[in-house]
């Protein structure tokens, strides 16, 4: 049994009231799925705030509530947290509650604008040939022999690490994600470990949730930031964004595109109704490849998924 306490660790609680030391079953942002001393996190979004469902919550079972809101003059029955950052502590408590299920996993996280999908798929089955690999995105959260559906291509943490940790359970060794823009702005990701991480693209989309260009690569900018010196990035360069991600790196790190400049590159390639044939160089020599992906853009994928399994 986990207790609230120890789910809190060094999150920043602004007051509390109640019982710290209550039980957890599990942790909930969506009031109608609470349960029997379930945790109901209550996050403000963007049209609602999630403090109008805590009387929904409790009557459903919730034993605690963690808010921005402080303690209610009401609600007496429950423990209640107030924290700085509601969507910081979901992540943080829910991250506690699998037990870190990402620093037991090889984590790489696979950002851009276009490309994200099919990168992840090719990952994922060059990885799987030499040890069961998970994958997370809009395709959904599978690995060899489990198959759910998702909603959003980067899930909320309740259904993240719930995830990450059914794959640890499997026996999973690595973890091969789509990262969007959007889960990185809300925090979606934040208690993510990354090992590598991969660029595909970057042209203008999302504007209506990030307001500029700026503010959206500098969502995409913010996983590679957190890469250290033990870490691999996979940077498209010929993409004009490849290079200010580069300049802001701290890890290691490969190239891949049609330049000559390019770690992995097509040296010879021939595109036809059946796909593609290709000479590619690496920095471990030469690779033939032969894909049914069809088009320049998924070739561009074949050579982010290669400079990913090099490394």
């Amino acid at each position: 049994m986990k207790y609230l306490d120890d789910l809190l660790g060094k999150q920043e609680s602004l007051a509390w009231r109640g019982d710290l030391h209550v039980p957890v079953s599990g942790i909930e942002f969506d009031s109608r799925k609470i349960r029997k001393n379930n945790c109901y996190v209550s996050i403000r979004g963007f049209v609602k705030d999630g403090f109008a469902y805590v009387s929904e919550a409790i009557g459903n079972g919730a034993g605690a509530v963690v808010s921005v809101h402080p303690p209610p003059q009401n609600h007496h029955q429950v423990t209640w947290v107030q924290v700085k950052n509601d969507r910081r502590a979901l992540s943080s408590i829910v991250n506690r509650f699998f037990d870190d299920p990402s620093r037991q996993l090889q984590v790489i996280g696979v950002t851009g604008t276009n490309g994200k999908t099919t990168t992840t798929g090719l990952i994922q089955a060059l990885l799987n040939s030499e040890a069961k690999t998970a994958a997370i995105g809009t395709l959904g959260m599978n690995f060899p022999g489990f198959d759910q559906g998702t909603k959003l291509t980067t899930p909320e943490a309740p259904e993240l690490f719930a995830f990450m940790a059914k794959a640890v359970k499997a026996d999973c060794v690595n973890l091969v994600m789509e990262v969007s823009s959007v889960a990185l702005s809300l925090g979606r990701v934040d208690d993510v470990s990354f090992a590598q991480a991969v660029f595909t693209s970057f042209s203008g989309d999302h504007l209506d949730f990030h307001q500029t260009l700026e503010n959206y690569f500098d969502a995409k900018l913010s996983l590679f930031k957190r890469l250290g010196s033990e870490h691999w990035a996979i940077i498209n360069c010929d993409d004009a964004s490849g290079a200010p991600i580069i300049r802001e790196l701290n890890c290691r790190y490969l190239t891949f595109g049609f330049s000559e400049q390019a770690d992995i590159r097509p040296l010879k390639y021939a595109f036809s109704l059946d796909g593609v044939k290709a000479v590619l160089q690496t920095p471990r020599g030469k690779i033939d490849i032969q894909s049914r992906l069809l088009g320049r853009f998924n070739l561009l994928n074949i050579l982010a998924a290669v400079g990913l399994a090099l490394v």
